[in-house]
């Protein structure tokens, strides 16, 4: 009995791993099965983890394209708008600086120049119905693919920076007219509309040159210079990649307020006329008898060009835009904001794609995970 007893085997106890063979104990092969299947579990574990590690270098790989990918993305989405900015803020220093400029005149030069365009605006009053603007419609279609092609050079950094050869225009030709308020640079004043962000330079003439470079004085009509029975009328474009300008014009309503400052002296204007009208068609930029009109002009519909939008104002008692921050550089500091909100995203989105993607890789290990004695 004792003999049956000392060799019958002790009960294997589920889950537990077989013992090593003891020294004069009968090998029965179990042991060395077991370290075959672990010496099998290490290759493999070996094994999976250099393929894992392939795996995370071209992971690294992949998010670093991906990531250029996505800033070149933002670069491409975010680059016009921020030289369109950019260009609003240049041309609002160009007419503040011009105005500064002017300021410092000594007395009574200012004033002096004031009378010469007033004279100027009684000639034209006294002369009845003449020609206006240039012999080129600088909103034509020969002229706006000019306009686009240089805009596109100066927004791609292709373009020559050379004024091309021309033939002089009109309002070049009149030498007065092109002496009348001239504070430098061909400069006559600014035009500011705050409800739009805008405030630019005002040059003599229309030529397409000019209109690159910020607002012209349409040849022909009244100077902005505090006069009943004169009209001045101001254009701009509409619609370039490099600068908005008078894009936005159309959304000013009856009742908004225009600005023209000239000779350090600003006149402000209300709204009162909103209008579409043929490019040949001036009925509406006449004089009228003791009224002090404003008029500002630019090309519609948006990217089509076939007709002219004109918002009119009259002069009226308001005050003057007092900000200690222009319209221009107040809309420059959004851009910070906005690409930090978009960056700030992006990352967020980022860090929760990363960490779903840990979480799905844990899962997908817990359940694959083998061993031969579990």
């Amino acid at each position: 009995m004792k003999g049956k007893k000392a060799k019958k085997a002790k009960k294997a106890t589920p889950g537990a791993r077989p013992e090593m063979p003891q020294g004069g104990q009968k090998n029965d092969g179990s042991w060395y099965s077991f370290r075959a299947l672990m010496d099998e579990s290490l290759a493999k574990s070996s094994e999976i983890g250099a393929l894992q590690a392939k795996l995370r270098r071209k992971a690294s790989i992949y998010r670093i394209i991906a990531g250029i990918a996505v800033l070149c993305g933002l670069a491409i989405v975010l680059y016009p708008m921020l030289y369109q900015t950019y260009s609003a803020y240049k041309f609002a220093m160009i007419a503040e600086e011009s105005n500064r400029k002017v300021a410092q005149w000594p007395y009574p030069e200012g004033e002096l120049a004031l009378e010469k365009a007033r004279e100027y605006n009684r000639k034209l009053f006294a002369s009845g119905p003449h020609d206006i603007g240039e012999l080129n419609d600088p909103y034509s279609s020969a002229e706006h693919e000019g306009d686009l092609s240089e805009a596109f050079g100066q927004l791609l950094g292709t373009g020559s920076g050379q004024p091309q050869p021309r033939e002089q225009s009109t309002s070049e030709k009149d030498q007065e007219y092109m002496s009348i308020l001239d504070q430098g640079n061909g400069i006559i004043g600014s035009v500011e509309v705050p409800k739009i962000s805008v405030k630019l330079p005002v040059y003599h003439g229309t030529l397409s040159s000019t209109l690159n470079s910020g607002a012209g004085h349409l040849y022909g009509t009244s100077f902005p210079v505090d006069q009943p029975g004169s009209h001045t009328v101001i254009t701009a474009h509409r619609g370039l990649p490099t600068a908005l300008f008078f894009t936005r014009l159309g959304e000013l309503q009856k009742g908004d307020e225009m600005y023209v400052t000239t000779m350090g002296r600003t006149f402000g204007y209300i709204v009162d006329r909103i209008e579409v009208i043929e490019p040949t068609d001036i009925s509406k930029l006449g004089l009228t008898e003791g009224e002090e009109r404003l008029t500002l002009m630019t090309c519609t519909p948006y990217g089509i060009n076939t007709h002219r939008l004109l918002v009119s104002g009259h002069r009226g008692n308001i005050p003057q835009p007092v900000s200690p921050i222009p319209d221009a550089r107040r809309d420059i500091l959004w851009i910070p904001l906005v690409v930090g909100i978009m960056l700030l995203a992006s990352l967020i989105c980022a860090a929760i794609a990363r960490r779903r993607r840990r979480a799905m890789r844990f899962m997908r290990a817990r359940h694959a995970l083998w061993l031969p004695w579990w």
